[in-house]
């Protein structure tokens, strides 16, 4: 996985949420004396340490002046102050299709991030039409009104699951044929990926 950018907030000296855009092929971090780098980079060794465990601890990495005050109002374990975001290789592909049963179209992205608790998180996210185009040659959905029909100005999984319902039933004509089926199966595919 390449890290693509890190959001760090509620660590050390950074109160305000910082985000950082990693270039491609960049490996260096460059700032003055006292600018945070040091920061950056142990929040980043926290979110997945290479060699010993190391968490985050309230009384000492949250931000000092704003600790007792937002104690107060928040619980601070499930605050998260790094987070980062990365890119997949081809190795994290397979992975992760290991690992669902379901392979990530291009474009999946992984966002992680650790809390104060020490609990560790991730997600993948992809375009919902990057994964519909894949759902398609899945299910060999190859007419290109039931690709549109199917995948045009719909946001979400239930609202292609409808479409996918109320197309299978307009060019069945009442009656089921090979087309309207491999339709009907979308619902249960997007299932699988989400």
């Amino acid at each position: 996985m390449l890290v693509t950018s890190v959001d760090l907030e509620s660590f050390r000296n950074i109160t305000n949420k910082q985000v950082l855009e990693v270039e491609p092929g960049v490996t260096c971090l460059i700032g003055k004396n006292e600018s945070g780098k040091t920061t950056v980079l142990k929040a980043l060794h926290r979110l997945n340490p290479a060699n010993n465990p190391d968490g985050f601890h309230e009384t000492t990495d949250y931000p000092r002046r704003h600790l007792a005050r937002d104690r107060r109002t928040q619980d601070l374990s499930k605050v998260a102050p790094v987070r980062a975001t990365f890119e997949l290789e081809e190795a994290d592909v397979d992975a992760l299709e290991e690992i669902t049963g379901v392979r990530p179209p291009a474009g999946t992205y992984v966002d992680a991030w650790r809390t104060y608790d020490g609990v560790l998180r991730a997600e993948p996210y992809c375009d919902l039409q990057d994964l519909l185009q894949q759902v398609f040659d899945d299910l060999g959905i190859d007419n290109a009104e039931d690709r549109t029909a199917l995948s045009q100005g719909h946001d979400s999984f239930e609202a292609v699951s409808a479409a996918a319902k109320a197309r299978a039933k307009e060019i069945s004509s009442g009656q089921k044929n090979a087309r309207a089926r491999v339709i009907e199966k979308l619902p249960a595919e997007l299932a699988k990926s989400s």
